[in-house]
């Protein structure tokens, strides 16, 4: 993975990831008729509103992000499934890469990155909710269509179960294999306050099983509760893998506040505590999750500019 533009740039400094998707789309309050039908479904918007979903590219390429995530965060076929939209997962998945491509491609000053965003389903292997042979058709299909769609990179994230994150991978890694189109992935997990996944995997389970995996170039925390209650497990992973380490917290938990969801870690103390996790743990990939927006990214693209990566790709 050394030939990745990506991987070469982190060589040299901090990567900065881009924020919340979900959370600028709630922000654009659109109407029912955006959705076409699909009410709740935000990733249909690649169809339906390609113009509100490539400005909320544009407006984290502005704040300085190195690499931005495509609106695919749901577009497997499995959680398609209750939209009956299952066979239109590669498509979105497709149409998602497109339109994060154009936008940087039309960035002149510097390079920009398209990560494909691969995220949980709605059922849980190790729980026997659904098949190790159908998880991996969903994100077989899901990442060819990220892949067909132009990617520079995958990640697999917000992983709930150590075993589909395990089944992402692998479908990545065939996927790339097939379409003879080798790209890096991240791989990052949610933990409780307990420090360990919804099913009780440890930390050090979960880098043991993730870390040693083809393709991965990357591992680490997002989502969460804050990126004050990852602070535990950060450290462990400091400590324990091998890999650069990728932090994408939440901004807090949301409160809903007059009918709007609100988080209370401004952009300021969000980026105070993410230069800490870059000096203290070497974190490499730095971004944001739930409730992060283009003033939280662009905050703490100023605060670790100067820095130097600690642990190298």
């Amino acid at each position: 993975m050394g030939e990745s533009p990506v991987i070469e740039l982190a060589k040299d400094r901090i990567v900065i990831l881009d924020g919340a998707m979900g959370t600028q789309i709630q922000a654009r309050e659109l109407s029912p008729d955006d959705f076409d039908g699909y009410e709740g479904l935000s990733e249909i918007l690649v169809k339906t509103r390609p113009d509100v979903i490539q400005d909320i590219h544009q407006s984290y390429v502005d704040a300085g992000a190195d690499v931005i995530e495509t609106n695919s965060f749901c577009a497997n076929a499995v959680f398609l499934q209750k939209y009956g939209l299952a066979d239109s997962a590669f498509e979105l998945n497709e149409k998602a890469a497109n339109l994060a491509k154009t936008v940087v491609q039309d960035c002149k000053s510097r390079p920009v990155f398209v990560s494909g965003s691969v995220g949980p389903t709605n059922r849980l292997p190790s729980l026997n909710q659904i098949s190790w042979a159908e998880m991996f058709e969903a994100y077989h299909d899901q990442v060819s269509g990220l892949l067909a769609g132009g990617v520079d990179l995958l990640q697999i994230e917000t992983c709930l179960d150590i075993l589909q994150a395990q089944i992402a991978i692998e479908a990545a890694n065939s996927a790339m294999k097939a379409l003879s189109r080798p790209v890096p992935i991240i791989c990052t997990v949610t933990i409780n306050s307990q420090q360990t996944m919804l099913l009780g995997t440890t930390m050090a389970q979960a880098i043991t099983a993730i870390t040693t995996l083809p393709g991965v170039c990357a591992f680490g925390l997002n989502c969460c509760e804050g990126p004050h209650t990852m602070r535990p497990s950060l450290q462990q992973i400091a400590h324990l893998s091998s890999l650069p380490l990728a932090v994408l917290p939440n901004v807090g938990l949301p409160e809903n506040i007059n009918g709007v969801m609100s988080y209370n870690l401004g952009p300021y103390e969000f980026a105070r505590v993410m230069h800490h996790f870059a000096s203290e743990f070497g974190a490499l990939f730095l971004g944001g999750c739930c409730g992060t927006t283009p003033a939280h990214i662009r905050k703490l693209k100023k605060a670790v500019e100067s820095m130097t990566p600690q642990k190298k790709c």
